[in-house]
């Protein structure tokens, strides 16, 4: 397995998202978090959700749970709110990596895109305003980009103590490629072209510098902080 990773701060003054990956023997851990608060500091919320993810994976084995580790962060961003009295949120995408399996977990709208060699095997479904409208028939996936509502979130870490998390897995034998990214990032880069480019690619920093070459060439003046981690399968 190869991957590559990257963040940028986009025209805002600071980033508020996050990104790690750490690795035990063959196991491997992606994760991916985009913080919401601006003043209320996300970015700490999003790094503070990935260590805790992060620290629980390092001291696990096999036993390791995806689900149980979101949870966690999401009480460590609501102690955190509780010590500095600001009000940070933050999504959480994450991808657990064994020789069996690839597991996911979202909350929030940063994507996670699961490729095979010839069609996108998987796309978390966000928990925003703009996948309901999807849900409720008001407009199709195309719309989703332009949709004026598709900042509001009906999820993050942060807001519920109880909290859905998403959590989809597959064999690691069908995956060939993976894509966690920020809204900032999946807005501007389609999922057509993500997959044509991957099918391209001779490595994950080749495919992913194809798709910052898009984003670049079409974001404007105002543009949010996009964050992507890119992996390839290698057989």
């Amino acid at each position: 397995m190869k991957y590559c990773t990257y963040t940028d701060v986009g025209s805002r003054a600071n980033n508020e998202d996050y990104l790690t990956v750490a690795s035990v023997g063959n196991r491997h851990l992606l994760i991916v978090n985009d913080g919401v608060g601006g003043a209320q500091a996300g970015e700490l919320a999003a790094q503070a959700a990935a260590d805790e993810m992060k620290a629980l994976f390092l001291a696990s084995d096999l036993s390791f749970d995806l689900k149980t580790a979101v949870l966690a962060a999401n009480d460590r961003v609501f102690r955190l709110q509780h010590e500095t009295g600001k009000d940070m949120k933050t999504t959480v995408t994450a991808v657990y990596i064994t020789e069996k399996e690839v597991q996911c977990a979202h909350v929030g709208d940063s994507r996670i895109y699961l490729f095979t060699q010839e069609n996108i095997l998987y796309r978390s479904l966000d928990h925003s305003a703009a996948q309901a409208a999807v849900f409720a028939g008001e407009i199709d996936e195309s719309g989703i980009r332009t949709y004026p509502s598709r900042n509001v979130l009906s999820r993050a870490l942060g807001v519920y103590r109880e909290l859905p998390v998403s959590v989809e897995t597959f064999p690691f034998s069908a995956v060939r490629g993976m894509l966690l990214c920020t809204d900032g990032f999946w807005e501007y880069v389609y999922e057509d072209e993500m997959l044509s480019l991957f099918r391209f690619a001779d490595d994950p920093q080749q495919w992913l510098g194809s798709m910052q070459s898009l984003l670049k060439a079409r974001v404007g003046i105002r543009h949010d902080n996009n964050t992507a981690i890119a992996v390839m399968v290698v057989i």
